[in-house]
């Protein structure tokens, strides 16, 4: 995805490519992962801060590939802490997972890692966050049916409103976003 926000990024990792073919379809995903994306992030200038977000790296990945003893989430999880010690200081990633030990372990031992429980983040955080993820959301719908050309704007939603959504979400962005989904849909 980096290589379609950045034409100098996708210029990189095409020339990873065309110097080594065989990296498609190659089990090895430590070899894939340096010269896919480390080493064309060494080489990239980016224009700022970069942040790498891989979302639910334990997801569905439980198990091992075929001949490996490993799970696939720790294997990736293991190249990911390596290679963040090995990035410019402006590019970063941010992994979430369901809290597993062995994760934590591989995250700890790299000097550039750091562990957030998003469940010890205070609620009364989690709810204003979500207040402002509704309104920027509301927000963005109402420019996109200005555009279209729609007669019926979408109501504000107050703060009380708001609170009350963020609290029957129980912290639960996936839910927040679903009623929204419903509620600006209507």
């Amino acid at each position: 995805q980096l290589t379609e926000l950045h034409e100098s990024m996708k210029k990189a990792v095409a020339t990873e490519v065309h110097d080594h073919p065989a990296l498609l379809s190659m089990r090895d995903l430590e070899q894939q992962f340096q010269k896919l994306v480390v080493r064309p992030l060494k080489k990239w200038r980016s224009p700022g801060p970069v942040v790498i977000v891989i979302n639910g790296i334990n997801r569905g990945g439980d198990r091992a590939i075929q001949g490996e003893e490993v799970p696939l989430c720790e294997k990736l999880a293991s190249i990911l802490a390596q290679a963040s010690d090995e990035l410019p200081p402006e590019i970063r990633f941010i992994v979430t997972a369901r809290p597993d030990p062995a994760l934590l372990n591989i995250f700890s031992e790299s000097g550039s890692a750091r562990h957030i429980d998003i469940m010890s983040v205070p609620l009364e955080i989690t709810y204003r966050d979500m207040c402002e993820f509704v309104r920027i959301r509301l927000q963005m719908k109402r420019a996109w049916l200005k555009q279209h050309g729609h007669e019926q704007p979408l109501i504000d939603i107050d703060e009380q409103s708001c609170r009350i959504l963020a609290a029957a979400s129980r912290g639960n962005f996936g839910w927040v976003s679903s009623a929204l989904f419903k509620i600006a849909s209507m």
